[in-house]
């Protein structure tokens, strides 16, 4: 009998605001997921959740004119899973543009730990109102640490159709889905903490538009705006989320480049530019055909479970700054999920990630670590693949093993915040942590998919690193964003693959038409892409500073 909003049984219903009175005020609820899987967003004939940025203009539309019929409007916002009490860029953002389209209460409901609160007094604009980017954890990695047992309940208070106030509540988790309240000490430690990380009040009264004028583009060229992306997924050498694809219809190949001028289109905030840094490797290698693909690893688990790399801490990223440049990729499973021999092969070493035997950048870097050698070669290089953070191992140095053999178990043994396998590509050298390669283009495709990769490169051949790419779908009823990813951060250990020498990548991507679109320096480019299936898709922008 309770009411829902921000999920249904197909989009429509799902983005349906809630209204409500009591007490003679009046209110109107929505809710909408700004992050993944893409499998719990709501379609058109599908149930699931409100998708926030399928739904951007709606949503801010809803908001301007529900601030005009009700007396509160409360919109809660499922964003990104983080560990930080600081709200990301994105985050304020999109926060502070609900608040100026006319929201009262904004809340994020996605973050594993409390964040800041921003609170408008009636003499501001748009006040009285509050944003809680973050109330903190109730469910997820509950005891891993003393800030993911810690949470907020907002009490407010309203009257005669205006929100007074808004109470902080603190709560501590004890031994799992056990919450108290905060002790006074433990409460002013919480309390710190969220105020500590509250964004610049500067900005407050620069009200974020939901719809920008485009960036006019550099004389000669114009440019195409994408719709406001979802921002880059982070989980890391943690529990990511599990993403999962509908593969569309696959359209004429096309591969042409190329800057189109859009009439009109929402406009996502300009991210900053980095400069455009030389890498260890410099110039940047050129890219060479790969007149066939090397998908010599078979997916680590059986079909029954997951076997989708997470994007959010994808092979070279940093996931917006939170962690160390990634050197493989995650594949998260409950703990005990059995692991399987990638390919025929040899054990290199099962064990301990110790002193005696360090794989990853200090010892116990990977907790249980195994190293195989694949007895097939690629261009006379040795290939060794490396699974880390097991639970368990089952075969031992030495052996050779089979192609789907179970060799282990999945874990989150050393740095690892719940269980998944880490997956690594090294070449000719096993021992070495500075000699990694994108495992996304060396894991067998699903049947129909693919996998996608490009360089983003200024023309004295360096590298522009963690520079934002949107990929949308292509497909006979139009486009639909699809990936938001970003270049390869600056690392001496990540190596380009040695003919496409690309600087981005996605794997397990559905066969078909894509669009890839760059922003740099106020200039919008972008790519048609086809990818095939069992290919590698290529794009390639030449852009400088």
């Amino acid at each position: 009998g309770l009411p829902v909003y921000g999920s249904g049984l197909n989009e429509e219903e799902a983005c349906k605001p809630l209204l409500w009175e009591d007490h003679g005020n009046t209110y109107a609820f929505l809710a909408a997921l700004a992050w993944w899987p893409e499998e719990a967003w709501a379609t058109a004939t599908e149930p699931g959740a409100c998708y926030y940025y399928g739904n951007y203009d709606k949503i801010f539309e809803m908001v301007r004119q529900l601030s005009q019929q009700v007396d509160i409007v409360s919109v809660e916002l499922q964003f990104e899973e983080t560990y930080n009490p600081w709200p990301t860029e994105d985050q304020v953002k999109e926060f502070r543009a609900l608040h100026d389209a006319g929201a009262d209460i904004v809340t994020g409901v996605q973050s594993h730990v409390p964040q800041a609160a921003e609170p408008y007094s009636a003499r501001e604009p748009g006040g009285p109102a509050i944003i809680l980017y973050g109330l903190g954890n109730l469910f997820f990695d509950q005891m891993q640490s003393w800030e993911t047992r810690t949470g907020l309940i907002a009490r407010h208070t309203i009257y005669d159709g205006r929100l007074l106030s808004t109470e902080l509540l603190t709560t501590v988790l004890e031994d799992f889905a056990q919450p108290r309240w905060a002790t006074p000490q433990e409460r002013a430690e919480i309390l710190r903490t969220i105020f500590d990380a509250a964004p610049p009040r500067k900005d407050i009264h620069q009200p974020v538009s939901a719809e920008a004028p485009a960036t006019p583009a550099e004389s000669g060229q114009s440019t195409v705006v994408p719709t406001p992306a979802a921002p880059s997924q982070p989980t890391a050498t943690l529990l990511p989320p599990t993403p999962t694809f509908t593969p569309p219809p696959s359209p004429t190949p096309v591969q042409k480049s190329e800057a189109v001028h859009a009439p009109s289109a929402v406009v996502p905030s300009p991210q900053p530019t980095p400069p455009p840094a030389g890498a260890p490797i410099l110039p940047w290698p050129r890219h060479q055909e790969l007149s066939e693909p090397h998908f010599y690893l078979s997916r680590p688990t059986s079909p029954e479970y997951n076997q989708l790399e997470d994007n959010g801490y994808a092979f070279g990223s940093t996931a917006g700054g939170r962690y160390r440049v990634h050197h493989g990729v995650d594949i998260a499973n409950p703990a005990g999920t059995p692991l399987l021999a990638p390919a025929d092969s040899v054990v290199i070493y099962a064990g301990r990630d110790d002193a005696a035997h360090q794989y990853g950048p200090y010892p116990n870097f990977y907790g249980n670590v195994l190293v195989i050698q694949l007895d097939q070669t690629w261009q006379g290089r040795t290939v060794y693949a490396l699974y880390g953070h097991m639970q368990s191992l089952e075969v031992n140095s030495g052996q050779r093993v089979t192609r789907g053999q179970q060799v282990a178990r999945t874990g989150m043994e050393g740095i690892a915040i719940g269980p998944h396998v880490h997956v690594e590509v090294r070449l000719d050298d096993p021992n070495d942590y500075n000699n990694v390669y994108n495992p996304a283009l060396w894991l067998e495709p699903f049947g129909g998919y693919g996998a996608l990769a490009g360089q983003v490169i200024t023309e004295d051949g360096r590298a522009w690193h963690e520079v934002k790419l949107h990929v949308y779908r292509l497909t006979n009823e139009g486009s639909q964003l699809y990936r938001v990813f970003t270049t390869y951060a600056m690392d001496e250990g990540l190596r380009p693959d040695p003919l496409l020498a690309e600087n981005a990548a996605l794997g397990s991507v559905p066969a078909g038409q894509y669009q890839v679109v760059l922003k740099l320096n106020g200039v919008t480019y972008h790519q048609r892409v086809y990818v095939g299936p069992g290919q590698v898709g290529w794009f390639s922008f030449m852009v400088n500073p």
